[in-house]
């Protein structure tokens, strides 16, 4: 249930006195966490007019690292969501400010640890410190994408929604929760097939097969060739790589392979070890593993199906490096008692 400090309201409650706690002078800033999907990028398009159309509000969408993924990019200029680096931005000129899909000191956003944050929306786990450190919170973790908790707040207040944040709705739930197949609760299905009629089928296609570079096919390659298959696991470095998008993409493309039920990807990028965990049990659990996988060496978070994490500052000796990577894989293949398996290649008999 959304909250506001230790105090638990209703949605409709809670929506009516957020906005009344928000219609004060000057802009607002919604931040998505690093490296935005279209989950984190359509939650904000949608605040943005949700708070344009209640409250008269210019609300800056601000965001860390870089728009990577070939549909992410594609998304953005299709839906013409305004997007500006967060370096770019001076938040204290914001009077509001505004977390969406990502909470705070989760290391998936690059908000300063100090910044005061009105208000966050997500669909993962509440972390402890996310109540201490905004004023409203609305986290549900029952819910499959934090895209439709912003959807409902406009349907609400009866906010018009246009085609082009249609589609981004429309496109964000079909993707965090893998066409309504994976976490999608009633509320998503719901948001789904009402926004879906309204969205533009020309831009629903280009967003879904946009062009990818020739890196794009070199680091596919890359990947076929150094994944290792541990009975129903696998595990794949890539090494450097110059979108950090990549390791999700690539863990997403290994997670079909037939008998495989997990999925570990890791890359380099800028000095920091990115991580993607991915699974198809039913008992999900990724969010916690990748916890753990991580303890004592970075930051990580997620849900059942889907996870994330990174390790920063890198050492520069490619044999520690070597060695952080091969920990890493030895906690995995523990964790999930296959550490007697022995590896494989895709190309091994």
């Amino acid at each position: 249930m959304p909250q506001r400090g230790p105090v638990v309201l209703e949605p409709e409650t809670f929506l009516d006195r957020l906005l009344d706690d928000l219609r004060i002078p000057g802009a607002a800033v919604v931040v998505t966490h690093d490296n935005p999907d279209p989950d984190s990028l359509a939650s904000a398009f949608g605040l943005r007019a949700l708070l344009a159309h209640q409250l008269a509000r210019t609300t800056t969408i601000a965001y860390g690292g870089i728009i990577g993924r070939a549909e992410n990019r594609a998304l953005v200029e299709a839906c013409q969501i305004p997007v500006v680096p967060l370096e770019k931005v001076d938040l204290g000129s914001f009077s509001t400010v505004m977390l969406v899909d990502s909470q705070p000191q989760t290391g998936n956003n690059s908000l300063p640890d100090d910044t005061r944050i009105d208000l966050v929306i997500d669909h993962h786990p509440l972390r402890d410190t996310t109540s201490e450190r905004a004023r409203w919170v609305d986290v549900r973790s029952d819910i499959g994408a934090s895209a439709t908790i912003v959807a409902k707040y406009l349907m609400q207040r009866q906010v018009p929604i246009d085609t082009l944040l249609a589609t981004a709705f429309a496109y964000a739930i079909k993707s965090e929760t893998q066409d309504l197949g994976v976490r999608a609760s009633a509320t998503d299905r719901e948001v789904y097939f009402k926004i879906i009629q309204d969205l533009d089928t020309r831009l629903w296609f280009d967003i879904q097969h946009p062009k990818v570079s020739l890196e794009y096919f070199r680091i596919l390659g890359d990947v076929t060739r150094k994944t290792m298959l541990y009975g129903s696991a696998a595990v794949t470095y890539i090494g450097d790589i110059s979108n950090p998008d990549f390791v999700a993409e690539m863990a997403d493309m290994i997670m079909r392979l037939q008998e495989i039920e997990w999925v570990l990807c890791m890359g380099n990028y800028g000095g920091t070890l990115i991580l993607s965990l991915r699974t198809i049990c039913p008992a999900g659990g990724a969010g916690q593993l990748i916890q753990r996988l991580l303890r004592g060496l970075g930051q990580a978070g997620g849900h059942g199906q889907m996870a994330g994490g990174k390790v920063t500052n890198l050492p520069s000796d490619r044999t520690a490096r070597s060695n952080l990577v091969h920990s890493i894989r030895d906690r995995f293949l523990n964790e999930l008692g296959l550490q007697d398996q022995p590896g494989r290649g895709i190309f091994d008999d």
